[in-house]
């Protein structure tokens, strides 16, 4: 009986080891039956026409070894890869004032986003400042010396204030001139506008008016009467002015010959220019006192007139 056990457990270990080596052999990925190879090439085949089916099953391959054919296509692809480095700006400058001096104040932290033309650090500008002010002091005074020189350059120049004539003229080059009257170089006379001015006795001109009408009659100019209206009675005369002197005023002295002027505008300002200077003549002012008398002086205005004709 002993034996008997023993022979069938040996029997039994073998059929057990040829069911496990067959199992085994179905099993293993690297066995592939002829039949699943021909469906393998199949399908190869199918994807790409050109590649013959006998070829893809010719036994040059391994067996049990896939082989897929693909076509081939131009195309990009997309790789990338991890490294290490360092990152370094394109332009990198050093800051610094252009001007030495104790910081007053920062404008900006580390590491803050500027614009170009920020202010980033103020400097103590007290000093400056204080030569900023006595610069723009010493500009003002300039420019004063500056004008007060173009001033006395203009002056240098002695030009007619008007239109004129110059009379007296004793200007001679070479010779100093200067600003005291009495030692003026000449005397200028106004022509830009002529006036007439006719000499009555006090009480005949205080009922003349400023635009009563004048008639005149000049001796250079014979038979002619020219026309023109008052322009002002001159209320005044050199004759009541005292001099400023350091002795007192003899009364025999003062006194007036109770005359005073009355100032004529002409008409025909042509007339007028043709005029000479100091040209004498007669007048006659027509006011709104006694008009009908007016007729007798015009008539004896224009006798005047002719008389002229004659020599004094």
């Amino acid at each position: 009986m002993p034996e008997l056990n023993a022979n069938r457990i040996v029997w039994g270990l073998a059929l057990l080891g040829l069911v496990g080596a067959g199992l085994l052999y179905y099993f293993s990925p690297s066995e592939v039956s002829s039949r699943e190879r021909a469906s393998a090439v199949r399908a190869a085949a199918s994807e790409r026409p050109e590649i013959d089916v006998a070829s893809a099953s010719a036994p040059s391959a391994p067996p049990g070894v896939v082989v897929q054919a693909l076509q081939v296509k131009r195309g990009s692809t997309r790789s990338s890869a991890r490294v290490s480095g360092l990152l370094s700006p394109l332009r990198s400058v050093t800051l610094s004032a252009e001007e030495a001096g104790a910081i007053e104040e920062v404008l900006f932290e580390e590491h803050a986003r500027v614009e170009a033309g920020d202010l980033l650090v103020r400097l103590d500008a007290t000093a400056r400042r204080a030569a900023v002010a006595r610069a723009e002091s010493g500009l003002i005074g300039a420019r004063a010396a500056l004008r007060l020189a173009k001033l006395e350059l203009e002056r240098a120049r002695v030009k007619a204030p008007a239109d004129g004539f110059i009379m007296n003229w004793q200007a001679v080059e070479g010779t100093m001139t200067t600003t005291v009257i009495t030692s003026a170089q000449g005397t200028f006379q106004d022509t830009s506008r002529t006036w007439v001015v006719a000499v009555y006795r006090q009480n005949l001109v205080k009922n003349v008016k400023q635009g009563d009408v004048v008639e005149m009659a000049f001796a250079s100019i014979p038979h002619h009467i020219a026309t023109g209206k008052v322009d002002a009675v001159l209320e005044y005369t050199g004759e009541g002015q005292f001099l400023a002197a350091g002795v007192v005023p003899v009364a025999a002295s003062v006194g007036s010959k109770g005359f005073l002027a009355v100032r004529i505008v002409l008409d025909d300002e042509d007339f007028a220019r043709q005029l000479a200077l100091g040209a004498a003549g007669t007048t006659a002012i027509y006011t709104g006192f006694a008009k009908p008398f007016q007729a007798i002086s015009k008539v004896v205005m224009r006798i005047k007139a002719w008389m002229y004709y004659l020599p004094a």
